[in-house]
């Protein structure tokens, strides 16, 4: 291992002749200069995970307060909707303030039930730097050992050539922690926690560096102490540390540099695995073409929430560290990121040498394939969920400002904005000159793709954060009330609806006479696409958000429950599952025999789509 440390880093001493007592102060002086940044590395990282748990456990408690009030809520809105005894006999006005009560609570039901969800997720992030922040530690811990002992074997040798006394170097001490950031639930104060967090990341990557430079230079050290031993005293069993313990120290080292390097991808690059882009010659066969199964797991810095696209042997996909990512198909390493300045939770989608993709920063991006640089954004009012559309050199995409983008593939420029009732998350479907979208004011528009006028609005009894499927003149989409619709794409008119046990964000898919949907009563549904009435469902072990993906008689999909489940079309039974070590939101892709999904732990996984298994 100490060869390896360096060939990596060129490590090159030069053979020692004479050893005096200035050679070997000047090497203890450097060790101890080396020890102390270590140690002030480390006393920064305690203080970092000190201020992290502070958060971490805020939001647990807050998490906590909000899950009691959304119970409190949900068991308000069920006495309300529990017709009393006196129900017939009451006038007008008190029909009218029932209804009105109702409708409060429900929204005070949706606005809590999104904030415990931004809290789970914030709180997940949090526990994610963390363990960055505690692994770091651990690592400069083993540094700092490496560290004191090359620095009293030297103190020793120093005192044997000069029959002086030298000082033991001074054990590491704990720091006085940091107090911890007090993270809430509004918009401002996601914000702020998006602030935090990537000034934590930047911490991180200062520490990542420092801890780099600390085992080189003590990697250089030992080859010079291992020199030292062959010229200026003899072996001494009953005191003198052996040079293979040396070895196993610079082992130590190595080993931790290579952690590091798997947990944090993007900060240590390994020159034997270049990005696509230094290698622009390389010759990419389209992704769509059915390929010999390469399984992988790439880990990113936060969740992934995004959905994968593959396109010509490259996975885009984003994650809420902020960043897109293309990925090789074939191994999954890295050929570019883009940052952006907040969550990607919107799904990127490729046409030409585009990527178009939305940010929780409030801005769509166009990036190019090659390379990841930016080739325009459009800012918006508000965060960016939705996944672009693009049809005819036009982008439509919704905000959470309200309202619906065509925007020029171009340069951005927008075209025109139809402004809805709410929040728009849900992504639009755009087929006959016609955008076909959800807002979380409840309804389903259709809008005219020459200036986003008003086609026609149908009314759920929810918000629509699920995105539209369009097949045979109906549009399939979910809502919060439960249902999964069937509307007429002409007008807007209702053919079926279909009841689940919760809300519905999982959006449909339709497949010959079926179409496949999730809802968060951990179902996924099968239902004939001609009266919505059930084929089949299978139960999973918690909400499905995920939206499936219908190949070769098998249905895609993640749960909650920490699962990517692989289901017969024709009767539900599952084929497989691949367990994640957290809720799987995002949806898959389905490319050859691979299933590309990302995962709330912050990975993105390339499964065998017969067997589910990464190999």
């Amino acid at each position: 291992m100490v060869g390896w440390v360096r060939s990596r880093n060129q490590v090159i001493s030069p053979q020692v002749e004479h050893t005096t007592p200035a050679t070997v102060a000047e090497l203890l002086e450097t060790i101890t200069e080396t020890m102390d940044r270590v140690q002030h590395s480390i006393d920064r990282q305690r203080s970092l995970a000190d201020g992290l748990t502070e958060m971490r456990n805020r939001l647990t408690q807050a998490a906590s307060r909000l899950g009691s009030q959304r119970q409190v809520l949900r068991q308000q809105l069920a006495d309300h909707q529990s017709p009393p005894p006196r129900l017939a006999s009451m006038g007008a006005a008190e029909r009218e303030q029932l209804k009105i009560e109702n409708a409060r609570l429900r929204n005070e039901l949706t606005d809590t039930q999104q904030r415990l969800e931004k809290a789970e997720r914030l709180r997940a992030r949090v526990e994610q730097r963390l363990a960055e922040a505690k692994g770091r530690c651990t690592q400069a811990e083993q540094l700092h050992q490496q560290a004191r002992a090359q620095a009293e074997d030297l103190a020793r040798r120093l005192a044997n050539l000069t029959a002086i006394s030298v000082p033991t170097p001074m054990a590491p001490t704990s720091p006085e922690p940091i107090t911890g950031p007090q993270p809430l639930m509004g918009e401002t104060d996601q914000r702020v926690a998006d602030q935090i967090l990537r000034h934590v990341d930047q911490m991180l990557q200062q520490e990542t560096s420092t801890l780099d430079r600390a085992h080189d230079d003590l990697a250089k050290s030992a080859v010079t102490i291992d020199q030292l031993d062959m010229t200026i005293l003899p072996p001494q069993p009953s005191t003198s540390r052996p040079p293979r313990m040396l070895i196993a120290s610079a082992a130590v080292v190595a080993i931790g540099a290579l952690l590091l390097a798997s947990l944090l991808p993007q900060i240590f690059q390994r020159t034997d695995q270049p990005h696509a882009s230094q290698h622009p010659e390389q010759s990419h066969k389209p992704a769509s073409t059915p390929s010999r199964h390469t399984g992988w797991i790439y880990t990113t810095r936060a969740g992934v929430f995004s959905s994968p696209a593959v396109v010509d042997n490259t996975v885009y996909v984003g994650s809420s560290d902020g960043n897109v990512y293309a990925l090789n198909t074939t191994d999954g390493t890295k050929r570019w990121t883009h940052t952006t300045g907040s969550d990607v939770d919107s799904s990127p989608i490729v046409v030409g040498n585009a990527v178009y993709v939305g940010s929780r920063d409030g801005k769509v991006y166009a990036l190019n394939t090659a390379d990841g640089t930016k080739r325009w954004t459009h800012t918006t009012g508000s965060a960016v969920v939705s996944s672009p559309a693009v049809v005819d050199n036009t982008v439509y995409v919704g905000s959470r400002d309200g309202n619906v983008y065509a925007l020029n593939a171009v340069n951005g420029i927008k075209r025109w904005t139809h402004t809805t009732g709410s929040a728009v998350e849900s992504s639009p479907a755009v087929v006959d000159n016609t955008v076909y979208v959800g807002s979380s004011d409840g309804n389903v528009y259709a809008l005219n793709t020459t200036d986003g006028t008003k086609r026609w609005t149908h009314t759920t009894g929810a918000e629509v954060f699920s995105s539209p499927a369009v097949v045979d003149n109906a549009v399939y989409v979910g809502s919060r009330d439960g249902k999964v619709y069937a509307l007429n794409t002409t007008d807007g008119t209702k053919r079926w609806t279909h009841t689940t046990g919760s809300a519905v964000d999982s959006s449909p898919i339709v497949v010959g006479n079926a179409v496949y949907v999730g809802s968060r009563d951990g179902k996924v549904y099968a239902l004939n696409t001609t009266d919505g009435t059930k084929r089949w469902t299978h139960t999973t072990g918690s909400a499905v958000v995920s939206s499936p993906a219908v190949v070769d008689n098998t249905v895609y999909v993640g749960s909650s429950d920490g699962n990517v489940y692989a289901l017969n079309t024709v009767n539900g039974t599952k084929r497989w599952t691949h367990t994640a070590s957290d809720d799987v939101n995002s949806s898959p892709a389905v490319i050859g025999d691979t299933v590309y999904i990302g995962s709330n732990n912050g990975k993105v996984y390339a499964l065998n789509a017969a067997t589910g298994r990464p190999d």
